[in-house]
């Protein structure tokens, strides 16, 4: 099991993993103090996966972490979710022609799919795309306080291709910049979609609205490769 071959390594400072279903190495409540295995002294961690359908399952495995790294300081997330209509399987190459209008294609369906979606939310709430219903999908980072998030947590990166203005990407991002008490930066890379202007913003606005907020934060437009730390 993967807590159980990790754990041998809990003097570890610094931590990539890449993982291809993050749901696969979810601890729900009831079986961590069986599973789980603290890293006191860990303040870097990279976590790269994937998920289908289970949200709840991805956010369980991202509230096993920050339980696990009482001390964390740097926190990258990148996200990709399965079944990408776009996607080749390793080993077939296509001319950069064809690679770029597929890109082409792909950020003109993202962009219609997401104009549809704000459309939509518009019509039935006047233009907030905030979720203000009761979201079970994070009720594993909601059930509970974190050290790293009171008193540690100074960085965040997160990379993920955008879905809708409320996807679940969108509401980790968001719980993390009103959690994170002593968050200095947050950088949000979220695919081609060219719709920074609004996560930023957003950003902005929800760590202001924050009870918890010590400093302010202003999302950064980076491109990947970019980012300073």
């Amino acid at each position: 099991m993967f807590w159980e071959s990790i754990g041998s390594f809990s003097r570890l400072r610094f931590l990539k993993l890449k993982i291809l279903d993050i749901n696969d190495i979810a601890v729900h409540s009831e079986q961590e103090a069986t599973f789980l295995k603290e890293f006191p002294d860990l303040k870097f961690l990279e976590l790269k996966g994937s998920y289908e359908n289970d949200k709840r399952g991805a956010a369980a495995a991202i509230a096993n972490f920050l339980r696990c790294c009482p001390a964390l300081q740097v926190l990258r997330l990148k996200f990709k979710i399965h079944g990408d209509l776009y996607a080749f399987p390793k080993g077939i190459c296509l001319s950069e022609e064809r690679e770029a209008q597929l890109d082409l294609e792909k950020s003109m369906e993202l962009l219609k799919r997401l104009r549809s979606k704000t459309s939509s939310t518009s019509a039935c709430d006047g233009g907030d795309d905030d979720d203000r219903r009761d979201d079970v999908d994070l009720s594993a980072l909601r059930a509970r306080s974190f050290p790293c998030l009171e008193s540690h947590l100074r960085k965040i990166r997160m990379k993920f291709e955008l879905e809708d203005f409320n996807c679940f990407e969108v509401k980790i991002a968001k719980f993390l910049v009103e959690n994170a008490v002593v968050l200095e930066k947050m950088q949000v890379y979220d695919g081609d979609q060219r719709v920074h202007d609004h996560i930023h913003r957003k950003l902005a606005i929800w760590r202001a609205n924050s009870s918890n907020r010590k400093n302010d934060i202003v999302g950064e437009q980076q491109q990947e490769g970019k980012i300073p730390y």
